[in-house]
């Protein structure tokens, strides 16, 4: 469809550009032939309602005297006799009745195209967003809230999609009142020119009371996204506030918010309903006056003075309802360009990965990281990692130990690829991983974190998502590995029972040995345990290092742990302190060293509860 020109507005040029940006981003999303279907369909509507309306002088004229209505009368003649047509009543309301079903028809073809415009467009942005998010690199996603990017693909893909609709009528409403002008005109120039000319007046008052609907968006806007924020913290949360008797502090934040959110809501909603009881009264009075005057100084015949009742009396609240829309639209723009601006940050962001593909990386030497350093804020620093050297040989077990902030957690991320180091190499069996190799590599991982997450779905499912081809063989042969067996076995539905939302229907023993189950699934050749033994019990804890001897010298493994008591058994421990890896060697070697950094850590962790 073409596009539409922009409605009057106060806004400056920062708005005018956002719906010229968004308007190219509509018609070059929804596929001509649609576009080219609606227009026509806008097209039939609005001339089928001009011609019903103007089969009423006619009919007025038929119905009434020769002298009331003789010009009426005289171009309904010519048409009809044009057409082949008797002039006669019953033929005029036989015109008139098809005409009216006619535009009914095409309102309802119409409607349905312009909805599916809007569906098309809405998905299309939608699509867009997720993309984007999915392709952006792992150090955006982290500094970036949740909330936001869950209210973007959500609440605000939806607000536009409403600010869509809005716009598709808005073609269809001044097509309508194109026509409704038109007919108004033929029949007399002065007095619709002067209804033109005063609905130029009011509509410059309206919008001087509205104010700037733009800058209104986004203060709505500003005001709704903190409201989600307090929601989201307060669901994130909710376990934590519970247990600490914190309920009411959130409360009060939520309180806080939303009273900043209906405020704002509610500004606008009144300027709005200000502006529609003033347009209300004046389109009364101008109605009044232009009758008053088509009859005592145009000296409009009966059926022409009926005809621009009517009109007019249709056209008013159009015109209502196109200030409105407008006033809409406008409002909406400061959400489309919210999402614009996340599309933009997401893609300069992207990860230059090699989509598709099934090639894995396997490691046959070693893992080497030499001089890496790392920051979070490139900007200031400090860093986390610092001149960090480390070799991993491939097929053994090397666990990281350190005090909190000590960079295991960031090490871990660089190790799974995550990111990226800013000074240094990282490479695999020789060769930096970046592009192809980088997607190979993480192909070829799994990850345990330490929050155990698991789909709101069943077993089966949860387990086929690390590896969609797995067979129920490899399924039961991971169960067994991580001991998750016993837990397949006790539910009523087995494989297809369900976990609940976030496995809350397992304890925090069976949900880790399932996630733990689900990377075993993958055949990885890295495995990243981080402190995924910290939910188990002392059995089910030497059980999973039991599973970890049986990957020995296949499966290269790092185990990030607190609890040094458990890592008698690994081949190598690296000791973090201040970024940098200070002891290297095996539990024995470190526990010969009294006066290095692992001694002080195993007699603090002796001494812990």
């Amino acid at each position: 469809m073409p596009q539409a020109p922009a409605p009057m507005t106060p806004d400056g040029g920062h708005s005018i550009g956002r719906l010229a940006s968004y308007v190219r981003l509509l018609t070059g999303t929804v596929p001509r032939r649609t576009q080219a279907g609606g227009l026509a369909l806008v097209l039939g509507a609005s001339l089928t309602e001009g011609i019903s309306i103007s089969l009423l002088g006619p009919l007025l004229a038929l119905l009434g005297t020769p002298a009331g209505g003789g010009e009426a009368r005289d171009i309904a003649a010519r048409v009809l006799l044009a057409g082949g047509l008797p002039l006669a009543l019953p033929t005029i309301i036989a015109v008139f009745v098809a005409a009216v079903l006619c535009r009914a028809a095409f309102t309802r073809k119409r409607d349905v195209v312009l909805f599916d415009m809007q569906q098309d467009f809405t998905n299309a942005l939608r699509r867009r967003v997720y993309r984007a998010v999915e392709e952006a690199s792992w150090p955006f996603i982290a500094r970036e809230r949740l909330s936001h990017l869950s209210k973007a693909l959500t609440s605000d893909v939806d607000g536009v999609a409403q600010g869509t609709r809005v716009f598709l009528q808005v073609l269809a409403l001044a097509a309508v009142a194109a026509v409704q002008f038109a007919i108004a005109f033929a029949i007399s120039p002065p007095l619709t020119l002067a209804v033109i000319g005063c609905g130029g007046i009011v509509a410059a008052f309206v919008r001087w009371r509205r104010g700037d609907a733009f800058e209104a968006g986004k203060r709505t806007q500003d005001a709704r996204r903190a409201t989600f924020d307090e929601i989201s913290d307060f669901l994130a949360s909710l376990k934590l506030a519970k247990s600490h008797n914190a309920e009411e502090r959130h409360r009060l934040a939520f309180e806080t918010a939303l009273t900043r959110q209906t405020e704002s809501m509610l500004a606008v909603n009144r300027r709005s309903v200000d502006a529609q009881f003033f347009i209300q009264a004046v389109s009364a009075g101008m109605l009044g006056a232009f009758v008053y005057a088509g009859a005592e100084f145009v000296h409009l015949t009966t059926p022409e003075l009926v005809i621009m009742i009517v009109v007019f009396a249709r056209l008013m609240p159009g015109l209502m309802r196109l200030q409105q829309s407008s006033f809409t639209i406008w409002q909406m723009l400061p959400v489309y360009d919210d999402l614009e601006r996340l599309i933009a940050r997401c893609e300069a962001a992207k990860e230059e990965l090699v989509a598709g593909g099934s090639e894995r990386l396997r490691l046959s030497d070693r893992i080497a990281l030499a001089g890496v350093r790392f920051r979070y804020d490139k900007g200031r620093g400090p860093d986390v990692l610092d001149s960090l050297d480390l070799e991993i040989e491939a097929g053994s077990v090397v666990a990281l130990v350190g005090a909190s902030g000590a960079g295991k957690s960031t090490l871990a991320d660089l190790l799974l690829g995550l990111q990226v180091p800013d000074a240094g190499t990282l490479s695999v069996d020789g060769q930096a991983l970046s592009g192809a190799r980088l997607a190979a590599w993480r192909r070829s991982i799994a990850y345990v974190p330490q929050e155990n997450f698991l789909f709101n779905q069943s077993i089966r499912a949860n387990l086929l998502w690390a590896a969609p081809e797995a067979g129920e063989a490899d399924l039961r042969r991971a169960l067994a590995l991580t001991g998750a067996d016993a837990v397949v076995a006790r539910l009523p539905d087995g494989l297809d029972g369900k976990v609940g939302e976030r496995g809350g229907s397992l304890s925090g023993g069976e949900r880790q040995r399932l996630i733990l189950a689900r990377a075993l699934l993958r055949n990885p050749t890295l495995l990243v345990l981080d402190e995924a033994t910290s939910a188990l019990d002392a059995e089910s804890e030497r059980a999973v290092w039991g599973v970890i001897d049986r990957l020995r010298h296949n499966t290269t493994v790092v185990v990030i742990a607190h609890r040094l008591s458990t890592l008698r058994n690994a081949d190598r421990i690296a000791v973090l302190d201040g970024g940098r890896i200070v002891q290297f060697g095996t539990w024995q070697a470190l526990t010969r060293e009294d006066e290095g950094r692992f001694a002080v850590l195993l007699n603090a962790s002796a001494a812990g509860p």
